[in-house]
């Protein structure tokens, strides 16, 4: 026989934080930076927590923008509470949490940190730049330094690909004829707070679009008589003599129709 224990259904556990940490940085770190690590450290510290935490979803899990989050980790990591390690076996990028209590006894070093030099181009540089010329093609004007930085901060920001980018001009300019940045930009804003950042997320959005456009057309398709005759039919069928006991003929609810325009007709004269 073999026994296990219930996981829990909720997350009643606890996550320990050094009282240092508490008296040095409630008052220094800003809130994105507090709302970060403490996020990741509960991640790193629980055992059943995903192995793997990329820093978009803790833009997404925390309600900040990408930028934001790693604005945040660079505060920590030039704190030196914090150290990132290249593990060359699991092609990983390992995120380590010091003890500020093992600084302080001087049994450990801050953490040495130095920054990378910034370019204007992200990793993924060749579909950056492919997307910047397929939306000079498009528009067929040159983009200005002050739009090329525009795109690569929204990029930044809030992680869209660059080929959803090149769709929101298209859009743009197929559904509302404008073609400024802002505009489009502001498109790309609306489409990422419905979860679409990428193509395969705007296809299948556009499918379940397709799929209610479907169903409420359905909804509303009801009969229609295509002439008089079957209009009569109709009529027929839901109209009673005075005493309402049996249907009128047709006949005579045509001729019944024909005195009743006669007389309209007579009291307009």
């Amino acid at each position: 026989m073999k026994y296990r224990v219930q996981p829990y259904q909720v997350d009643i556990g606890e996550t320990p934080i050094e009282n240092i940490f508490l008296n040095q940085y409630l008052q220094l770190a800003d809130g994105n930076s507090l709302k970060v690590y403490l996020y990741a450290i509960k991640n790193a510290k629980d055992p059943n927590a995903k192995e793997i935490l990329t820093d978009q979803e803790i833009a997404s899990d925390l309600g900040l923008t990408l930028r934001e989050v790693k604005e945040s980790w660079e505060f920590w990591l030039n704190e030196g509470i914090v150290k990132r390690v290249y593990d060359e076996e699991t092609n990983q990028e390992i995120t380590y949490f010091l003890s500020i209590r093992e600084i302080v006894l001087g049994e450990i070093e801050r953490a040495e940190y130095i920054p990378e030099e910034k370019t204007n181009m992200p990793n993924n540089s060749n579909s950056i730049s492919q997307m910047f010329e397929e939306i000079e093609s498009f528009l067929q004007i040159e983009l200005n330094a002050n739009e090329l930085e525009k795109i690569l901060n929204h990029i930044e920001d809030l992680g869209q690909e660059p080929e959803i980018i090149v769709e929101g001009f298209k859009f743009s300019d197929r559904k509302y004829g404008k073609r400024n940045l802002n505009y489009v930009l502001g498109i790309l804003r609306n489409w990422h707070l419905d979860g679409i950042d990428t193509m395969e997320d705007l296809k299948k959005a556009r499918e379940r679009k397709n799929t209610k456009a479907k169903k409420i057309k359905l909804k509303r398709s009801y009969y229609r008589p295509k002439n008089n005759l079957e209009k009569a039919q109709v009529l027929e069928q839901n109209t009673g003599d005075e005493d309402g006991k049996k249907p009128k003929n047709i006949d005579d609810i045509l001729l019944q129709r024909m005195i009743d325009k006669k007389k309209d007709n007579q009291k307009g004269e």
